[in-house]
């Protein structure tokens, strides 16, 4: 390996380190509410719809401000000042909601996270614009597993964390008597809003980094300098010893335009909105199958406490599992799909395997209460399930995000990932809202069954999508607008 590709690994890793880490304090303060369910319920006398409208208020303004900040990344700010400035809004949107905790004001709560969801989600987005940009080809499925398997570790801290650490600072005023108990969850909450702070200077360092090394060198062919970013030899073996075909000086596949040249002509919004059918399945699955998901870890804790009678130490440890196992699934599932090229394929098992968990916890009760059930089967039963949803959640964060960059053309990528990102903060704001009604007055039971249906919704538009796409979603040729160099192996 030259010198100049051993340079351009290194940095490529680094990016790619940073990129996923961008999002970590925004998915770390985003489950804050969750590690600490029972305490804010108790501390603030909160019912379940009211502590859910926390997550309804984060995704409520995402249903707009996704498709607008995709826009904005598209032809008005670029990736690199949308980072900076949505990381801003993560950290003053957590403030917010740690100053409402301590005063037990749930409006400025509420208000707080509609601050933390005008960054959260879009700063999501921005991961993906770096994603695209600097590893579009035989390795996007590997980085955006990366990227979301890391992010989302995040929440994984946050949930084993924050209870923790607040039992910590209770134990301690216990000693002293100077703080209320929605001080101390204040007082918790901006500790951890630490980790958004991080996120910000993560931001301004892939500010910096794009800027110098995917700048006019890599914009256009006319630099006398040789950028960084190189293949690594003449057979276009890449620095991470996968063969491709992709140049990755002649056409970068950016979905942005660099900071130093003029943002592309947006059009009018019907015509940013005229995707293809494919695209408007690959949306639909991800607002079902998402909303089957996150709304049931947002209330995890106290759901696995009281449906499978565990502690609040295990149910504490089961609500991360389906977040811990995505770190080292996702890379191993990127690469699988890398390889394999077969995405939608992966998506319907994906689901299949995710609607299997939800089923397995649903038939839980006829488990455990028939008298010829075995205690392993009882205690492993809980387990069993999570890891389930695990591995469904993992495969499809890194088979499903992708497609999109597949059959959207670039121009249109970053308006693309914002109204995906918009349609599911839809989702889950209205089964946010649903599902803290039908715990407070049905039950678990009938919400598992409720997000039953969501997964079968998705798995036959996944169904549909394999018919119209193919097992590897290519696109139609005759729907296919605009130039677009074919960043996947045939």
């Amino acid at each position: 390996m030259t010198s100049t590709a051993s340079s351009s690994l290194i940095l490529r890793l680094a990016v790619l380190s940073l990129t996923c880490l961008l999002g970590f304090g925004s998915y770390f303060c985003y489950d804050s509410p969750a590690a600490l369910q029972s305490q804010l319920e108790h501390g603030l006398n909160l019912t379940n719809s009211e502590f859910m409208s926390l997550y309804a208020w984060y995704s409520w303004p995402n249903v707009f401000l996704c498709f607008i900040g995709g826009y904005l990344i598209d032809a008005v700010l670029g990736r690199r000042k949308a980072g900076i400035v949505f990381s801003m809004f993560v950290l003053v949107g957590q403030a917010v909601l740690a100053y409402g905790t301590s005063k037990s004001s749930l409006w400025i709560m509420d208000i707080g996270r509609l601050i933390f969801g005008l960054g959260g989600e879009t700063l999501a987005i921005v991961g993906n614009a770096y994603s695209v940009a600097w590893f579009s080809g035989s390795m996007l499925n590997l980085a955006f597993g990366m990227v979301l398997s890391v992010s989302r570790l995040g929440s994984t801290a946050s949930l084993n964390a924050l209870a923790p650490l607040y039992d910590h600072l209770n134990k301690t005023n216990g000693i002293n008597g100077t703080m209320t108990e929605p001080e101390i969850l204040g007082e918790t909450l901006s500790i951890a809003g630490l980790t958004c702070v991080g996120s910000f200077l993560i931001a301004a360092a892939l500010c910096f980094l794009d800027a110098k090394f995917m700048g006019e060198g890599n914009s256009s062919n006319d630099s006398d300098e040789e950028p960084l970013l190189v293949e690594s030899s003449e057979n276009n073996i890449d620095e991470f010893g996968v063969e491709n075909d992709i140049e990755i000086l002649e056409e970068p596949d950016l979905i942005i335009a660099d900071e130093d040249e003029t943002p592309a002509a947006s059009g009018d919004w019907s015509e940013r909105l005229n995707f293809n059918g494919g695209a408007w399945l690959l949306f639909a699955i991800c607002v079902f199958y998402y909303s089957s998901v996150f709304p049931l870890i947002s209330q995890g804790v106290k759901f696995f406490s009281k449906w499978f009678h565990v502690d609040e130490s295990t149910a504490r440890m089961l609500n991360s599992v389906v977040y811990t196992m995505s770190l080292p699934a996702s890379p191993i599932f990127g690469f699988m799909v890398d390889r394999t090229r077969k995405n939608v394929f992966w998506v319907a098992v994906a689901i299949i395997l995710s609607s299997c968990a939800h089923g397995l916890m649903a038939a839980s009760h006829y488990i455990i209460d028939h008298p010829a059930t075995p205690n392993a089967i009882i205690h492993a039963l809980p387990w069993v399930a999570v890891t389930l949803l695990g591995l469904g959640y993992s495969l499809l964060a890194c088979s499903l995000w992708p497609m999109v960059s597949f059959i959207v053309p670039k121009e249109k990528l970053g308006t693309a990932y914002g109204f995906m990102q918009a349609i599911q903060n839809l989702g889950l704001a209205l089964t946010a809202m649903l599902s803290g009604v039908i715990v407070d007055k049905g039950g678990y039971q009938q919400l598992l069954m409720f997000f039953l249906s969501f997964q079968a919704i998705a798995l036959f538009c996944c169904l549909m999508l394999w018919k119209k796409h193919g097992i590897n979603c290519e696109p139609i040729p005759e729907s296919y607008e605009g130039s677009r160099r074919q960043s996947r192996i045939e």
